[in-house]
Formats: structure tokens, sequence, C-alpha cells
């Protein structure tokens, strides 16, 4: 397992798609946390708004989503991750070096996680610190440390991230095609759910209240499902796990049985 591990790494630090979808992460991350505290702090120092009850601070909640908003990169890169190989003809060469195939996607996915979650947290203090430093006096009563929100993002913004790498690898393994894998994986994390909710009468309350996506919201926002079931953030977390560890499971039988 460590040799298909060390493999995947090589494989992966030498593709220039890692360094542009984690690079990409980070600066859209952190550009998106220093123009919201900047525009709060301008709109806060407004002659116009002097003596109004509006009140303008930077919260580190806000600041915080900017890493929602990023999240769908390193879901694209999970997936190329898998698809790259059938497109460039080279999955027969990694079978044939590694004839126990289920290591292969293990491998994959437990490198690419820990990648994810070490640059999900670093990129998570970077953008807390850039929206303090550009907030300015609206960002002086923000407490980085001191919030419960921040301290429960440190580490459910990694894990989040780490299930959503799991289930979009399972879709690239079922899929094997690269358009077909991120077309399925964007359009459902991106507001599939919420789509369906509102369009489809008697069934759409049911799919946006149980909808896997939601549910990894609601554990990051410690917020409950619209219409959903009362559960708590952990439960709604362990929800999308069970999600994320079918639809694996489902590729590597796929890929098991298609590419035997």
């Amino acid at each position: 397992m460590w040799n298909a591990i060390r493999a995947e790494f090589i494989k992966l630090t030498t593709t220039k798609s890692f360094y542009i979808t984690s690079l990409l992460y980070v600066l859209i991350a952190t550009g998106l946390a220093g123009m919201s505290a900047y525009g709060t702090r301008q709109l806060a120092q407004n002659p116009e708004f002097a003596g109004s009850e509006v009140e303008f601070i930077v919260e580190p909640r806000g600041l915080v989503f900017t890493l929602d908003v990023v999240a769908t990169i390193v879901m694209v890169q999970a997936v190329l991750m898998v698809t790259s190989e059938y497109s460039r003809n080279q999955s027969t060469a990694t079978f044939t070096a590694m004839p126990r195939r289920w290591r292969v996607a293990a491998a994959k996915c437990v490198l690419y996680a820990v990648v994810v979650a070490i640059l999900s947290f670093l990129t998570l203090i970077l953008v807390l610190y850039v929206g303090k430093i550009m907030g300015g006096e609206a960002a002086s009563s923000m407490q980085i440390w001191g919030d419960d929100y921040v301290q429960h993002a440190l580490w459910a913004k990694p894990v989040a991230l780490v299930l959503s790498i799991v289930f979009a690898m399972g879709f690239a393994w079922l899929l094997r095609n690269t358009a077909g894998a991120l077309l399925v994986v964007l359009v459902w994390s991106l507001g599939l759910e919420l789509i369906l909710g509102n369009m489809l009468p008697r069934v759409g309350t049911y799919i946006s209240g149980y909808g896997p996506f939601n549910h990894l919201t609601a554990f990051q926002t410690t917020q409950p499902v619209i219409e959903g079931p009362d559960w708590d953030p952990i439960v709604s977390g362990l929800y999308f796990a069970v999600w994320a560890a079918v639809i694996f499971a489902a590729g590597l039988l796929a890929m098991k049985k298609r590419d035997a």
C-alpha cells in the first residue's frame, strides 16, 4: 500500500494541473476574503452611513464561506486524478503494476485527501488573517482563535473537503470520463438538490431535505437543513460520509468488473 501511495505521489507532483488547482484554490479564497473585508471596511468608513443603525463589521462566518466557493476546484482535481489516466491510456500500465486494483483507488484517495486536508486548513487560517488585516477597524472585534464558529470550521472544513474528494473520485471511477464525471459532480454540488427541491412539487421537499450536499453544508455551518430532519451537525456529516462511501464503493466495483 505504501508503494502505491508513493507512486501516486510522484504522479501527482509531476502534474501541472495539481499545482494550478492548488494555487487557484488558495489565491481565489484569499482574494475573495480580502475583497469582502476591504469592502466592508470601506462601507464602515463611508460618511453617508455615519450615525446609521446599520453596523458594518467583518465576521468570521463570511470569511470562512470563501472556502465553500472554491471547494469545487479541488473536486475537479480529484476527478482528474482518476480520469486522466484513462484519457492518456495509462490505466493498463498502472493496473499491471498493481494487480490489486483497489489499492490504486485507495492510494489516490488517501494521498489527495491528506493534501486537501492540510491545504484547506492552512488556507482557512490565511483567509481569516487576510480578512482581519484588510478589514481594518471593521474587523477589530473579530476573534480568530476565540470564535466558536471558527473553532468548528478549523476541523469541519478539512473533513468536509475530504468527504467531497471521496464523493468525486467515486463518480470518476464509475464514469471514467472527465467531462461526464465533472458534469455530475459540479452540477450536484453546486445546487442540484435545491433546484429539484423547488421544481418538483411532491418529492422536491424530500430531495432537498435529504440531499447529501445540503447535509454537508449543515455539517459545516451547524445550521439545520431547511425542510429537512432536525439532525445534529455531526449526524449530517456522517450522512454525507455514507453517501460518499457508497458511491466510492460502487466506483471500485465498476472498476474491478470493467477493467478486469
